[in-house]
């Protein structure tokens, strides 16, 4: 949203039915003084103080509830980006998109523990993809992290970062301004071109970070160097 919200005309409809609390602040827009208020409420008034000429529309409740009730929103948008990490509603948009129930392109944006990895899926609609394409024994290809840590229990690396119960410190702003940062040339041209062909994009985090923590590679991720960001057409 910071960087979006830079760009001429802009015009964003905010999603999210849940508060700010205290486990997000160190890796989130907002600051303290927004612990206990709507994300949504919270990120407009962000929005409207830094951009006077920015439309801000909100919606506290769930992207299920919004398509469901109100579709016609969803496809006056020129892209919907989604950073949700739930299967189940990821594959829900998916399956829309796939018959044109929503037209416009959809992003999605996931992490992994301590940002040693962070994706995006570019899906434009009518194309049939499933996450499940992009998935071996239930894990996606591009993963940073090998399989056999997430499948080591010691390593607590699937417990929910929301509820902060993980063991792990799972990334601070430093990691997200290394992610978006190389990320902004290709939202960039997501923005002014509109591409037709579906794309991934896999960043490399700090692969030092790894190595303190004792955290296995996976192997695709073996021959790209810390802060590489690497684009495939899927």
């Amino acid at each position: 949203l910071f960087y979006l919200s830079k760009f001429e005309g802009s015009e964003i409809l905010l999603i999210d039915p849940e508060p700010l609390v205290i486990e997000n602040v160190n890796r989130h827009l907002l600051g303290f003084d927004s612990v206990g208020i709507s994300k949504v409420k919270g990120i407009s008034r962000y929005l409207k103080l830094s951009n006077p000429f920015i439309d801000v529309l909100e919606r506290e409740v769930s992207i299920v509830e919004v398509i469901q009730n109100e579709l016609d929103l969803i496809n006056d948008l020129d892209f919907l980006f989604c950073a949700i990490g739930k299967d189940a509603i990821e594959n829900y948009i998916l399956e829309l998109l796939s018959t044109k129930t929503i037209t416009k392109p959809v992003i999605f944006f996931w992490v992994e523990p301590f940002l040693l990895g962070g994706h995006v899926l570019y899906i434009v609609p009518v194309t049939g993809f499933k996450l499940a394409d992009l998935e071996e024994s239930a894990f996606y290809i591009n993963n940073v992290i090998n399989k056999k840590e997430y499948d080591d229990p010691k390593k607590q690396l699937l417990l929910r970062e929301a509820g902060c119960q993980g063991s792990y410190i799972p990334y601070g702003k430093e990691s997200i301004a290394h992610f978006f940062s190389k990320l902004l040339p290709e939202l960039n041209l997501i923005l002014k071109e509109r591409p037709t062909k579906s794309f991934s994009l896999t960043f490399i985090g700090n692969l030092e970070i790894a190595d303190e923590k004792g955290i296995e590679i996976s192997d695709s991720a073996k021959n790209y160097a810390s802060y590489e960001l690497i684009k495939k057409e899927i």
